[in-house]
């Protein structure tokens, strides 16, 4: 309960509001594709954010406040590597603030956990091989490459709106357009038919989809996390793979039956899903001219 409560991946987090600890308050995201402003500079959005968490200290007051949590690479809502800066904002603001010492908890942005090795020796083993076998190096140079790759077929694709990661764990995240990074409708399952897509006999490949990025609800993106033993030739057939699974779902989107599926299910249940879904659907109608 506790860590549901720190993060904010509604999917996960809705059915179990009413049991969740009320002590805990969260502050905006550092999610440049989404937050940054027009005309904002990324040390003017830094300090944005860091003014936002002073904002929040000061809300609930400094004295209640023991930890601020969050993740330097934001994981499966939106996988996004920190801005410029960022990890030294809050430590600037916390120290100015808040006291180690006081007593109440009021985390302020999702966490994660790490599962430890119950043998020691099994951790230690894997540090010797990361060190020795050079895997870290390997890291880096096979993550420029498979950036380099994703950007090079991904970049002017009309309905990816945002390519970013770090080392070997990049995401691919789709809008149905690009200029507005409008999501496509929810009812249509983007992601997670991109996921098992791949996992058909000639896609052969496994992609972690997620969704929430834009309001813990609306948005489709997958992850891609590459072992640390990945080599070239790895990379180059895990962008293939890649773009053979975003192309076949695309065909399929297009369709008109699926289309209207689609549109049926929204216009049915749009009532309850609110004004976007109803204004995307009217969208999909106009864009692949299925009218009925």
């Amino acid at each position: 309960m506790g860590t549901l409560a720190v993060g904010d991946f509604k999917v996960r987090k809705a059915p179990y509001i009413p049991l969740l600890p009320e002590n805990v308050s969260h502050v905006l995201p550092c999610h440049t594709y989404r937050g940054l402003q027009k005309n904002e500079s990324h040390e003017a959005y830094v300090a944005r954010l860091a003014q936002n968490l002073e904002d929040e200290f000061q809300r609930v007051g400094p004295e209640t406040v023991c930890a601020f949590m969050v993740e330097p690479i934001v994981g499966t809502a939106a996988p996004a590597p920190a801005t410029p800066g960022k990890p030294k904002a809050p430590h600037q603001t916390s120290k100015s603030s808040a006291k180690p010492s006081d007593p109440a908890t009021r985390p302020s942005a999702p966490s994660s956990s790490t599962k430890k090795s119950s043998k020691p020796s099994a951790a230690l083993e894997v540090q010797r091989i990361i060190k020795e076998d050079g895997l870290v190096s390997n890291v880096a140079r096979m993550g420029d490459l498979l950036s380099s790759l994703l950007r090079e077929r991904f970049a002017a694709h009309p309905y990816v709106g945002d390519i970013r990661g770090r080392g070997l764990f990049w995401c691919i995240e789709f809008v149905a357009d690009r200029a507005a990074k409008a999501p496509f409708p929810a009812a249509l399952n983007l992601a997670k038919r991109m996921a098992n897509r791949g996992l058909e006999r000639g896609y052969d490949i496994s992609l972690f989809a997620a969704n929430g990025s834009v309001d813990g609800w609306l948005g489709d993106h997958f992850l891609l996390c590459p072992p640390y033993i990945v080599g070239e030739s790895d990379v180059e057939e895990i962008v293939k793979r890649v773009v053979k699974v975003v192309e076949s779902v695309f065909e399929d989107v297009k369709r008109e039956g699926l289309v209207k599926e689609m549109v049926d299910g929204l216009f049915e249940r749009g009532k309850g899903r609110g004004v976007a879904e109803w204004y995307w659907a009217e969208r999909w109608v106009d864009k692949w001219g299925w009218a009925g």
